[in-house]
């Protein structure tokens, strides 16, 4: 079992970043997204890898999530983040006496609300299960509508980087490097 601590800043519908980090809060990971392409940042390694926005989720975190999607899950609202029509028609959402998402599922990947924040339908306590991975996420907290796009906004990526293969950013991900 690993450890990590993940940070997300979304703006939707499509731009976003993710980053893990390690329990002394060294980055192990990043995941810029700018759709439909995406770009995963082993800064360690000095390696990155560009491809699709579901290519890069998949191999990063296990399972292919757009920005909305993750909005939904992490922020439990999914009314009004489907502005497209059929955004989340394939997703199933179980909701309680209250009309809180309690779990949803969609494509081999799935989550379960353990614990929401007091008095909210927002998420505290997560469990999520893809056909990748499988973990729990505790929020420790969350801000809507915040300023600040450029935190979400990928930056440029260093020359002394390399880019890789996803053959090999998945070897570098499973520590086989």
């Amino acid at each position: 079992m690993t450890r990590s601590r993940l940070a997300f800043v979304l703006f939707l519908p499509g731009r976003g970043r993710l980053q893990a980090l390690d329990p002394l809060n060294r980055r192990l990971f990043e995941v810029d997204v700018e759709e439909p392409g995406a770009v995963l940042i082993v800064p360690s390694k000095k390696a990155y890898w560009k491809a699709s926005r579901a290519e890069v989720l998949e191999a990063g975190l296990g399972f292919p999530l757009s920005i909305r999607e993750m909005a939904g899950v992490i922020s439990g609202r999914w009314e009004g983040l489907d502005e497209e029509v059929g955004v989340f028609s394939d997703w199933t959402l179980d909701r309680d006496s209250a009309g809180r998402v309690v779990s949803g599922s969609r494509s081999g990947f799935a989550f379960r609300v353990e614990e929401f924040f007091p008095g909210s339908s927002v998420p505290r306590r997560l469990s999520f299960f893809g056909t990748g991975s499988s973990g729990a996420l505790t929020l420790l907290s969350l801000g809507f509508n915040a300023s600040g796009a450029e935190a979400a906004r990928g930056r440029p990526i260093p020359p002394s980087f390399v880019r890789l293969s996803r053959a090999d950013m998945e070897k570098i991900l499973r520590h086989e490097n």
